[in-house]
Parts: C-alpha cells; sequence; structure tokens
C-alpha cells in the first residue's frame, strides 16, 4: 500500500521501519477507504508519523494511547522542534498533524490495539431508569438520552435522592425557566415528571411528588402550524442544482421532508434497505422503535435513486445519505436544517421559520387541503398521541369562515 502513495522506496522503508511501521500500510488502507485522496493520506501518514516519534521520545506506546495523549501532543506542537523526515507538498499545519494522530488512534482502536475510547459510567439510577424507559414508555435512545440528562441536572442539585422533595423540584425548574425559553422548559419539565413517575413505580419517593412539577402557562391548540405553500415548497425543491452532489443530495432530502412529511432525523437514519423499490415505500422509525411503511412517490424515488447512482460516495454504508467530503459517513443533523435553509436564502421566499420541520409542517397542511383526514394525516405524521395531530384542523382558514357562526347580537341593555 506504501508504495503506491511514496515514489521513493527510501521513503517506503523509512515509515515501515518506524513507530507506526507494524500499522502504517493499514492505516493507509483505511484512510484511502474514508475517500481521502492520495496526497490528503500522505499528510495524516506524516502527522501519525511525528506521533509516534513523538511518543518513542517520551516512552510511551501505541497500546496506551488515548484522548489525553492526543492533547498533550497538540500542547507539543505549539513549541515543536522536531526534525521531520517527510515533509509533503502541502504544508502540515498543526491541525492536519493532529487529525492524522487521531485517525491513528481511530484505527488502532479498531483494530483492538489500542482499549476502546473509556465512557463516562451512568450513575446506576440512570442506568436502571433508562432500562425503565425503553420497557415502560417505549421510546428512541434521543428521547432516553434526553430525559437522563435532566433528571441527572435535577439530581445534581441535592445530596442523595431522599433529599429530592417539592423545593428542589420546583426551584430546579424554576431556574431553568429564567435560563431558556418555553418550549425548552417544557421538555424539561416532561422529563422531570417522568422521572417522578419512575421514582414513584419503584419505591423511592412519594406519590404526590409529580403534583410538585410546575406547569407552563400555554392553551391548548392555541398556535397554528408553521408551514409555507405547495408552491412554494416546489420552488424550493426546484432550486437545488442537479448539476452537482450537493444539489442532487438536497434535492432528495428536501422532496423526503415536503412530500412524506418526514422528520430531519428520519432522513438522517434512513437506511438503503429501508427502501423497497419493488413495492415503492420506505420504512421509517423515527422517535420510537415502531416502524412505518411509507408510499414511495415517483419523484421522491426518482430523486433519492439520481443522489445513490450519481452523487452519494461509493463507500461500504448502510446510510442512505452520507456527507459530502471525507470521511464518508452519516449526514450530522443539522445538514437537514441547512439544506432548507440554503433553499430558502436562493428562492428569496418569506417563512415562518428556516429549518427543516417547515417542510413536515408543509405537508402536513397540503395533505389536509387535499381531503385527507386527520387519521390519514396521523398515520403518515407517525404521532403517538391524536391531540398532536389536531393543530392541523385550524390550517384551512377559508374553510373555518365557511363553517364559523355569526356573532349573536346581544340586546342593548
Amino acid at each position: 500500500m506504501l508504495s503506491s502513495l511514496f515514489l521513493q522506496a527510501s521513503t517506503v522503508e523509512r515509515v515501515r521501519g518506524g513507530p507506526i511501521g507494524a500499522h502504517a500500510d493499514a492505516f493507509a488502507r483505511r484512510l484511502l477507504r474514508l475517500g481521502y485522496d492520495a496526497n490528503t493520506v500522505r499528510v495524516y501518514l506524516s502527522g501519525a508519523e511525528h506521533f509516534g516519534s513523538w511518543l518513542l521520545r517520551h516512552d510511551r506506546r501505541l497500546e496506551e494511547i488515548g484522548e489525553e495523549t492526543i492533547a498533550a501532543f497538540r500542547r507539543h506542537l505549539s513549541r515543536c522542534r522536531c526534525r521531520q523526515a517527510y515533509r509533503p507538498t502541502r504544508a502540515a499545519r498543526t491541525d492536519n498533524v493532529v487529525v492524522g494522530a487521531r485517525h491513528l488512534l481511530k484505527h488502532l482502536r479498531a483494530e483492538g490495539t489500542t482499549p476502546p475510547r473509556r465512557i463516562p459510567e451512568l450513575p446506576p439510577l440512570m442506568v436502571e431508569f433508562s432500562a425503565w424507559l425503553r420497557q415502560r414508555q417505549d421510546v428512541g435512545n434521543k428521547t432516553v438520552y434526553d430525559y437522563s440528562r435532566h433528571s441527572g441536572a435535577l439530581l445534581a442539585t441535592v445530596d442523595s435522592i431522599e433529599r429530592l422533595g417539592a423545593r428542589a423540584v420546583r426551584g430546579f425548574i424554576l431556574a431553568e425557566s429564567r435560563k431558556y425559553s418555553r418550549g425548552y422548559v417544557k421538555s424539561v419539565i416532561t422529563a422531570i415528571r417522568t422521572f417522578i413517575r419512575f421514582l414513584t413505580a419503584t419505591g423511592r419517593c412519594a406519590s404526590n411528588l409529580s403534583d410538585a412539577v410546575p406547569k407552563v402557562a400555554q392553551w391548548r391548540l392555541a398556535t397554528l402550524p408553521k408551514y409555507i405553500p405547495y408552491d412554494d415548497v416546489e420552488r424550493l425543491i426546484e432550486s437545488c442544482d442537479p448539476k452537482t452532489a450537493v444539489g442532487l443530495r438536497d434535492r432528495a432530502v428536501l422532496l423526503l421532508m415536503g412530500r412524506l412529511a418526514l422528520r430531519g432525523g428520519d432522513v438522517r437514519a434512513l437506511r438503503l434497505a429501508d427502501i423497497d423499490w419493488a413495492a415503492a415505500s420506505i420504512v421509517v422509525s423515527g422517535k420510537t422503535p415502531r416502524e412505518a411503511r411509507l408510499p414511495l412517490p415517483q419523484d421522491v424515488g426518482e430523486a433519492v435513486l439520481a443522489y445513490v447512482n450519481g452523487a452519494r460516495p461509493n463507500v461500504v454504508s448502510p446510510f442512505v445519505f452520507l456527507s459530502t467530503k471525507p470521511p464518508f459517513g452519516p449526514l450530522q443533523s443539522s445538514v437537514m436544517s441547512r439544506a432548507a435553509r440554503s433553499a430558502i436564502v436562493r428562492t428569496g421566499i418569506k417563512t415562518p421559520t428556516q429549518g427543516s420541520h417547515l417542510l413536515r409542517h408543509s405537508a402536513a397542511t397540503e395533505m389536509l387541503r387535499r381531503g385527507a383526514t386527520l387519521d390519514q394525516v396521523r398515520a403518515v405524521l407517525r404521532h403517538a398521541s391524536p391531540e398532536t395531530t389536531l393543530q392541523y384542523a385550524k390550517v384551512d382558514v377559508q374553510a373555518l369562515r365557511e363553517i364559523a357562526q355569526p356573532w349573536p347580537e346581544v340586546p342593548p341593555c
């Protein structure tokens, strides 16, 4: 492998005979498999070689490195006077050297040479709470993480679980409400109320402690979903440039959200195996482990296929949508919102919000206007509660005007 990267045999011999020599060929092969070009691989190999030499001078072994070792190496680079035997054609900046060292660490972990990354252990109570959520509440990993995070923050305000009372609960919620938005505080309250329900069920607190959790003042169904007309959704989709990889990807992403009302997380988690091309359908799971099968419209399927055949990186990955730059992996959650925001900027459309959820609301609104029932919309949106879907009943203002009764005339007193 190294022979195909370096023209001089002496360079290959030096790298293979150096501190990372036993892993150099496999390491270079991994970088190429991740999608990096040959020049970038040489830069990262140089950084890894520098890292290995630094370890050797400090009597450290590759088998013992971790994140703290990388941090110490970065500090060394700020005052580095090491003589590098190989200089790539592109100047090896400090960032490139550190990235090369980090890639080496990942490679060694994947090979089992270096111990896996140490994940902080959760307190036993949080482990039990997480298991209880999955078994009793049927929620996904994201909800488990959020609920555990908020509950752990509450527990950090008291010395022990026995000291958790109404005063502590109310004080925590009020402190959160001063720092965050109403919507965020509502999610905190839901998590804390569920946590107290768990504590009650396991005999750790009084059954009436949930009454101490304050509520956020908000009228039921008081707001309208934020959406844009169907024609504007079409303009956003058509604004994507099909001649570029990003344009092909964003077009497929926007169509999935604008036609099927998928969440950004649904698109990110979509796998190649979830698409049944013969039956023209896809499987999505959303926030819960429950799966739903949705029809795949012709234009959506064609856009996804155009991306897979013309823009998706040629790497082994179960996910449909991958990053456009190496290392090729699943998209970040922010990419879906960024795709929607970029299309809004390109078209100049005035929208109430600029996130990806705007397309989900718009799709649900259009389904109702075309005659779909609330039950049908709920099935597509995969709402657990019918009340969540009720908010869309108010979006057809013209129809509401036609059925609204005139205000009764009141005779003067």
